[in-house]
């Protein structure tokens, strides 16, 4: 008796992806609990010192009053507060005696922030839960991803940040379908058309304060919302969205203005240029992974051919008017889709004029690309029905061998399973160390090589 490759796949995807995902959390876990966090006297030194300091100062109810509240106070170390708030508010409500343990924690509860975001988005864009899930998966398995999750670094606040800008103004678009169809009217009006475009503007808001260098982010996709929703007819929306959301801008602008003229010019330092052909293959591997580079490109292309075949088919119609173009279902997911386009060609000209080559600036791209991709996959019937067929799970089992084989090196055997690891000031990140680093020595001792610490592994 012979058994079928089709069902050895089907056999096979459901219970693979979801232990796949239930391993990656548990690691997570694991990571938070019994594993050596790195320290350097650097970025991370920062945010715990202020945090740390901030916390001992201020109540609780101020704490949580600065996190969900518009935030005009002054940058730290010429960064954005959003990520200090949110370690300090951790500090005050999670109370546990080791410090450390609070700052951890608060990394934890935002990649599972991450994972919830990129599940719902995912679930929104394919309608399958089991896509869904091995998006996630292949998302929190990144190495930057799951490294960052183990660093006291703003980050973690700015992956949170981008997923919501990409994902809530899509969520809010279509929701807008299905009410528009409901009788539910406050005096001749929908009232959970309010309700939805006060909530997304509101958790876009309270993240305003992320890192300069991603704001254009959260203005492009602020514009794309309101042009999607007047072009939708939805005047209303669109006014409560700009209503709840420009306190939050606004009490931003002048911190952001100061913290980017600092990026900008930290930006012309050339300590941190490395030439293209090093920093590509680099960022692939230790930093966006190589399964989610892997399927993200591949989808990436996919999506890219169908629109432009679908702009090609429409070009020779002729139409009555600008109307008939733009009322459609899905003509203000194209105008978000659009807005991601624009993000990734911006935010890759920025990657190459720049002489602040660090892995970190790839993040934007990153997450524009997701964003790009998962919208694509709504707008094309097509290419949802591709996602579900045997080849594309065999591909998507293909690649998760590949991300576990890259995470078991890099979390178990890579620099001597941690026993060498060393972060260097000016070389291109490794952020998803092993996870059983050595102990520090004492309280001055850090993980970093180079001019301030030991001689740096990859240079033995």
């Amino acid at each position: 008796m012979t058994i079928s490759k089709s069902k050895i796949i089907h056999f096979l995807f459901k219970p693979l992806i979801i232990i796949s995902l239930a391993l990656m959390l548990g690691l997570s876990i694991y990571s938070l609990v019994f594993t050596n966090h790195i320290k350097t006297p650097w970025d991370d030194a920062n945010f715990r010192t202020s945090s740390i300091t901030e916390a001992k100062t201020i109540t609780k109810l101020k704490a949580f009053v600065r996190v969900s509240t518009p935030n005009p106070r002054r940058p730290i170390a010429g960064r954005t507060r959003g990520y200090h708030q949110v370690l300090v508010f951790g500090i005050k409500f999670l109370d546990f005696k080791n410090t450390e343990l609070n700052l951890q924690v608060v990394n934890f509860l935002l990649y599972l922030a991450q994972g919830m975001i990129i599940f719902l988005f995912a679930r929104w864009a394919t309608s399958d839960y089991l896509l869904a899930i091995a998006i996630t998966f292949f998302y929190l398995s990144s190495p930057i991803v799951f490294g960052l999750s183990r660093w006291v670094m703003s980050e973690n606040f700015v992956f949170v940040s981008l997923l919501t800008f990409s994902f809530m103004p899509a969520w809010l678009i279509t929701k807008g379908q299905k009410f528009a169809r409901t009788n539910e009217l406050v005096g001749g009006v929908n009232r959970k058309e309010i309700i939805n475009a006060a909530l997304v503007a509101y958790s876009m808001g309270i993240l305003a304060t992320v890192r300069e260098y991603v704001i254009p982010s959260l203005l492009v996709m602020t514009f794309c919302t309101v042009v999607a929703l007047i072009l939708a007819r939805r005047k209303l929306a669109a006014i409560i969205f700009t209503a709840v959301l420009f306190p939050f801008l606004w009490a931003v602008s002048k911190p952001v203005y100061s913290a980017l003229s600092l990026s900008l010019a930290k930006s012309k330092r050339t300590e941190w240029f490395h030439p293209m052909s090093e920093w590509i293959p680099h960022a692939i591997i230790y930093g966006f992974g190589i399964a989610l580079t892997i399927l993200m490109a591949s989808l990436f292309i996919l999506i890219l051919s169908e629109i432009i075949n679908n702009i090609r088919s429409i070009l020779p119609r002729q139409f009555s008017n600008l109307k008939d173009i733009l009322n459609t279902p899905v003509s203000g997911l194209y105008v978000l889709l659009a807005g991601q386009g624009f993000l990734i060609f911006f935010y890759s000209l920025v990657l190459l004029i720049s002489s602040n080559r660090v892995i970190r600036v790839g993040i934007p791209i990153m997450i524009s690309v997701i964003g790009f991709v998962l919208i694509g996959i709504r707008i094309l019937p097509s290419l949802n029905s591709l996602l579900l067929t045997d080849n594309f799970k065999a591909f998507i089992l293909t690649l998760i061998l590949i991300s576990w084989g890259s995470l078991f090196y890099q979390l178990f055997i890579a620099f001597d399973g941690g026993k060498t690891y060393a972060h260097h000031a000016f070389r291109l990140e490794y952020y998803n160390y092993p996870l059983h680093l050595r102990s520090l020595r004492n309280s001055q001792d850090t993980y970093i090589c180079g001019t301030w610490g030991i001689t740096c592994p990859y240079d033995k």
